[in-house]
């Protein structure tokens, strides 16, 4: 999300950066409270535009980072990485 969270809970991680190649956002959120299920084949790329895809990246520290956030969402808690 490019939207901050108010107020910012355990379960929400700022990334420096869009994940997104090209993009402007200098600040995203993984806001870890939605989790959702979605198919592993959908998330190898982003549409940009029609026709048009690309491929994040982040790292994995940003990636041990949003697995805590994400335990915090469920109550569990994890020894940081």
């Amino acid at each position: 999300s490019t939207t901050p969270p108010m107020p910012v809970e355990p379960y929400h991680y700022r990334l420096r950066g869009s994940p997104i190649p090209g993009d402007p956002i200098d600040e995203v959120w993984a806001k870890s409270d939605m989790i959702c299920s979605v198919g592993v084949h959908r998330l190898d790329r982003v549409k940009v535009k029609r026709g048009d895809y690309v491929v994040g990246h982040i790292s994995m520290e940003q990636v041990n980072a949003i697995r805590t956030a994400a335990a915090a969402s469920f109550g569990v808690r994890t020894e940081a990485r």
